[in-house]
């Protein structure tokens, strides 16, 4: 019991935090610098095209009411569609999951094989020179190897 009411807890309080990330996530794609509409259209689109784009794609509304238009669009499971590729940002997803899940797997196993050995031996090993090294090696590690 105890654990199912932990579980109803922490589900509960996913939801603010997606909520929070699709604000973050919104708020930093109107942050960037330049107008999507001239990623879509090219440079050489007419100023009468760009006008006709941006009202087409609700650019010209407040930013709060572009915000629940994209809210409801996520909660339908709509994503929207790439700039750059012009396909539905699911497919790209859906499209690039196989080789990014192998990728973390790769590197998690390989993450394992080489954290866990080191972590026994450090705690073995406690206070010894062998300790000091691994945990000073650890954190400059983490932070050097790019993402």
């Amino acid at each position: 019991m105890r654990l199912l009411l932990y579980i109803a807890r922490r589900l509960l309080f996913l939801i603010p935090i997606l909520l929070g990330i699709s604000i973050v996530t919104f708020m930093m794609t109107h942050l960037i610098p330049g107008n999507p509409v001239y990623v879509i259209l090219g440079p050489y689109a007419s100023p009468s095209d760009i006008e006709a784009e941006i009202v087409a794609r609700g650019l010209d509304q407040p930013l709060h009411i572009q915000y629940w238009i994209y809210f409801q669009d996520l909660l339908q499971g709509d994503l929207g569609f790439g700039y750059r590729t012009a396909q539905p940002v699911l497919d790209d997803l859906i499209r690039r999951f196989p080789a990014t899940f192998e990728l973390t797997t790769i590197s998690l196993i390989v993450a394992l094989m080489i954290a866990v050995p080191l972590g026994v031996q450090s705690a073995i090993k406690r206070g010894t020179w062998f300790d000091h090294i691994v945990r000073a090696i650890r954190p400059m590690g983490g932070v050097a190897i790019p993402i």
